[in-house]
């Protein structure tokens, strides 16, 4: 019952987001609740402001290609391909994963987008798609400045764009690498030796210790890393979890990472 209803309530989000309600959206959500998107974007906290400037003036559709529902800690973890038509009719894939945190009484307390704008596919079939393209960003920049003011709107769009360039979508790879040869020094380099935790689907949060992460790694198999997004200092992706005989899930992980590139700490979920 509750994976139902936890998914219901993240349908809902896409739902109301593509029929312009905005009262029933932000109905959705938790008192205090935060939306970033992208993640390494500023953080809103004014929910309505966010609806207002970002929803508000675009037709929005969500494919979803798979959903994960972690029962345990109330999340909702969804990779999805957005299609987005702006005011002026430009029309735009943008692939993401999506995580929704719920509370108890199924309320959104968070939802944090994993894109990049490297993976954006704008419709552009000749000279004037491309002006309109053009004209089609310079509506959203002038849509934000109107909500959020001139400040903080130069702000937020030097801070995406930071959100960007950050990171290190490669470290997906190495990680897999480091894993399946049992490379211990390998794993090291990648680690933040201080701080680095795993969370796995069995609610469990490993201990703040580098060797029982180690430890940990030296049981899973990771393969097929595929939709890997950097966003921030963030990484998700879609990947293939092997635990022995216990066979081959299909699975999702999100790794954050520290300033300097190495892993603070990595969540790992497969349906259980």
């Amino acid at each position: 019952e509750a994976r139902t209803r936890l998914l219901e309530r993240a349908d809902l989000s896409r739902e109301y987001a593509g029929q312009r309600n905005k009262t029933r959206w932000l109905g959705l959500f938790a008192d205090g609740a935060t939306v970033e998107d992208p993640v390494g974007a500023p953080v809103h906290t004014n929910l309505s402001m966010f609806y207002d400037a970002f929803i508000s003036p675009n037709d929005i559709e969500f494919d979803v290609i798979e959903d994960w529902v972690d029962i345990r800690r109330w999340k909702v973890y969804r990779n999805v391909i957005i299609h987005i038509e702006m005011r002026n009719g430009t029309q735009m894939l943008q692939p993401a994963h999506i995580c929704y945190s719920f509370n108890t009484e199924y309320q959104i307390e968070s939802l944090k987008a994993y894109w990049n704008a490297t993976f954006s596919s704008p419709r552009i079939d000749g000279v004037w798609d491309r002006a309109n393209y053009g004209i089609s960003l310079t509506l959203q920049a002038y849509n934000v400045f109107s909500v959020f003011g001139f400040s903080w709107g130069v702000q937020y769009f030097k801070d995406v764009s930071s959100a960007f360039l950050k990171g290190d979508a490669l470290i997906v790879e190495k990680l897999r690498r480091a894993v399946n040869t049992l490379n211990d020094d390998a794993l090291e380099s990648l680690f933040h030796r201080k701080t680095s935790k795993i969370a796995l689907p069995n609610g469990t949060t490993l201990p703040n210790t580098f060797l029982s992460t180690i430890q940990e790694l030296k049981v899973l198999e990771l393969r097929r890393p595929s939709h890997i997004y950097q966003s921030g200092n963030s990484v998700a992706c879609r990947l293939a979890v092997s635990m022995g005989k216990a066979g081959l899930e299909r699975g999702i992980a999100v790794i954050n990472l520290t300033p300097s590139g190495r892993i603070k700490n990595m969540s790992l979920f497969w349906q259980t």
